[in-house]
């Protein structure tokens, strides 16, 4: 939890125009195909993903120039992800170049914990938490979504596990043979602590949770070891 925040600095944004075009595809398919790539959407790309849909423009407008995000908000809200059976496609061909650099899973996550605090890559500016009405249903979606995240990992495993594509991407197939040593478990224990406090203001936010406190249960923890 203590290196979370070197990592995430390094990470990079998914592009504005890659979020727009995927804000026109069902918002529960977005997050369950991304999931399933081992991504954690960032609170700003959450964000501009719900406010495109309902037609927000004018606000995200305002949010860019004030660099802003939606405050955290302790509730949860309402934000569906969708199961394993919902296609990749658009999602998998948006996402794919980020997988690298973002994903939470396999072999290029484990060199990402590695390497974190090397080299002289620029870390990206701070966001402002903004307080309005909206944003704060927004900030409750989002923890749901995060919740639901939780929830999936055994899932992800599988789901992972079931397509040459991921496989490819989070098994690190392709990488240097400088590190083809590191171990090409789909999911260890800093990915489950990556996926419980990234990104997140109050980083216990999740272990409080019902899904939080099922994660960290010892009998659910073998389970997604033995699936990796």
């Amino acid at each position: 939890m203590k290196r979370l925040p070197l990592i995430e600095k390094v990470e990079p944004d998914i592009e504005k125009k890659d979020l727009d075009t995927l804000s026109e595809k069902p918002l529960s398919h977005v997050l369950g195909a991304s999931a399933r790539m081992g991504m954690v959407l960032k609170p700003h790309e959450f964000q501009r993903l719900v406010l495109r849909r309902m037609g927000e423009d004018e606000l995200l407008e305002e949010l860019d120039r004030r660099h802003g995000v939606f405050r955290q908000v302790p509730e949860f809200g309402d934000s569906a992800i969708g199961d394993g059976g919902d296609p990749l496609d658009v999602v998998f061909k948006t996402l794919k170049k980020y997988i690298r650099e973002r994903t939470a899973l396999g072999t290029p996550f484990q060199i990402r914990v590695m390497m974190v605090g090397r080299g002289a890559k620029n870390t990206l500016p701070t966001r402002a938490p903004i307080g309005h009405s909206l944003l704060d249903k927004v900030s409750a979606a989002y923890n749901s979504y995060r919740r639901g995240l939780l929830e999936k990992l055994s899932s992800v495993v599988a789901d992972v596990k079931s397509d040459p594509r991921l496989v490819e991407m989070v098994l690190g197939d392709g990488l240097s043979m400088m590190f083809k040593t590191a171990s090409a478990d789909i999911l260890s224990a800093d990915s489950v602590k990556y996926f419980l406090g990234a990104h997140l203001l109050e980083r216990d936010l999740l272990c409080n949770s019902v899904a939080g406190a099922a994660v960290l249960n010892p009998d659910l923890l073998r389970e997604i070891d033995h699936a990796a």
